[in-house]
């Protein structure tokens, strides 16, 4: 039977998100635009592949645009995405997990209303949803015949307990796409309303 959530996500959420060297310019923005969502952050975990610069020169230049505690993790291979959620959740410490990617970007207030969706429920995980924008004529016609233009259910946004991580499992790290609908199947064994339209949702901007 789960435990009732009370205050333990007001205080215990490990931010997870993974950037390759060539997005670290996207990381930057993410943590600038997180707003009041910081207030209900712990730590942010920023797993970084294929870079060789040591993760303390990268942790000082992070540190100075967040009041968070942001701990940074180099690796010079580079890491699939679901290698790099996988490392994200093995070195955070809280006991809830919240995942962004760097190229989705939150609503000020993703954090708070997606735990009243959580407490309401009495839920241990909830999936992100995730609204595909784009600029030109291009994009937009071809968000519509692929995304859509309504919000998907997806790994970036969601929160979830790691004791439920520790049931469901670990995400494949050797998938190079479809690791996260693989995830999504399986955790919706152990928590079959994982999936909620009230949930915010993010705004993914970088169709080109």
């Amino acid at each position: 039977m789960n435990k009732p959530l009370s205050t333990i996500l007001d205080s215990s959420i490990s931010l997870v998100v993974g950037c390759i060297n060539t997005d670290y310019p996207k990381l930057i923005k993410l943590i600038g635009k997180l707003g009041d969502n910081k207030e209900y952050v712990n730590e942010i975990v920023c797993i970084i592949s294929n870079i060789k610069i040591e993760a303390t020169e990268i942790q000082q230049e992070l540190s100075n645009i967040s009041p968070i505690t942001i701990k940074v993790f180099c690796y010079q291979e580079t890491l699939l995405p679901g290698a790099a959620r996988n490392m994200g959740i093995a070195k955070a410490k809280s006991s809830y997990i919240a995942f962004l990617d760097t190229s989705t970007i939150p609503s000020t207030n993703w954090l708070n209303q997606a735990k009243s969706v959580m407490r309401a429920s009495n839920k241990m995980a909830i999936l992100g949803r995730t609204k595909y924008v784009g600029q030109t004529k291009f994009e937009l016609a071809f968000i519509a015949s692929t995304y859509g233009n309504n919000p998907l259910y997806t790994v970036p946004g969601t929160i979830i307990s790691k004791q439920l991580i520790s049931q469901i499992g670990y995400f494949i790290p050797s998938l190079r796409s479809g690791e996260d609908a693989e995830w999504i199947e399986r955790a919706k064994y152990f928590e079959p309303n994982i999936r909620d339209s009230r949930t915010p949702f993010l705004l993914y901007e970088d169709i080109k």
